[in-house]
């Protein structure tokens, strides 16, 4: 009798053993097939990387009281950078990075030491990718105020960013040292270029 029952524990022994087996192969299964997934990348938008303000070259005249300040093809990079780059953190001797974010943002960082950033504003790019939105953050009369440029016929290596601008406002005092109201403006035609950094 003791034989029977010897045997009988270890059917259920061998039984309880598989029964164990079979449940932990189906957990791993499931588990492995349900976590693939979540390992997939998220597409990161090729625009999403940091850059430096690197061009602007004027597309036609501006005529400013009677007088020519802006000439086709003139590199104004100083002058558009005072302008669009003012929430930037850095002093002038310092250069200002553009980093582009994966959640539609942007920032705006000190290449020296001190690593300084600011909010830049956010940014986005048209289906088509012909177009590039870059809403700053700027000052104006106290309060933060956000203001679009839009880059058109926009052309994108894997060293550049490049895109048109028309109407650009900027303050006639960057090319006419002898304007004293700062609040009067130019429009002018640019292309502007990022280089990546």
């Amino acid at each position: 009798m003791l034989k029977n029952h010897d045997y009988m524990l270890n059917i259920n022994s061998n039984l309880a053993k598989n029964t164990v087996l079979f449940y932990i192969m189906l957990f791993s299964v499931v588990f492995i097939s349900s976590c693939g997934d979540d390992d997939d990348p998220e597409d990161v938008d090729s625009l999403v990387d940091v850059y430096v303000l690197s061009s602007a070259t004027a597309t036609g005249d501006v005529t400013y009281m009677g007088q020519t300040i802006i000439t086709d093809g003139q590199d104004i990079l100083v002058q558009v950078s005072g302008a669009l780059l003012r929430a930037s953190p850095c002093d002038q001797t310092d250069i200002t990075l553009i980093e582009i974010e994966a959640d539609g943002t942007f920032d705006l960082i000190c290449q020296s030491d001190n690593n300084l950033s600011a909010d830049g504003g956010g940014w986005g790019v048209s289906e088509n990718r012909t177009s590039l939105t870059l809403s700053l953050l700027q000052e104006v009369g106290g309060s933060t105020v956000s203001v679009p440029i839009r880059l058109d016929n926009l052309e994108e290596t894997s060293t550049n960013v490049s895109g048109a601008i028309s109407d650009l406002s900027l303050p006639a005092f960057f090319f006419d040292p002898e304007e004293e109201d700062q609040t009067v403006t130019v429009n002018v035609d640019l292309i502007l270029m990022f280089t990546r950094a």
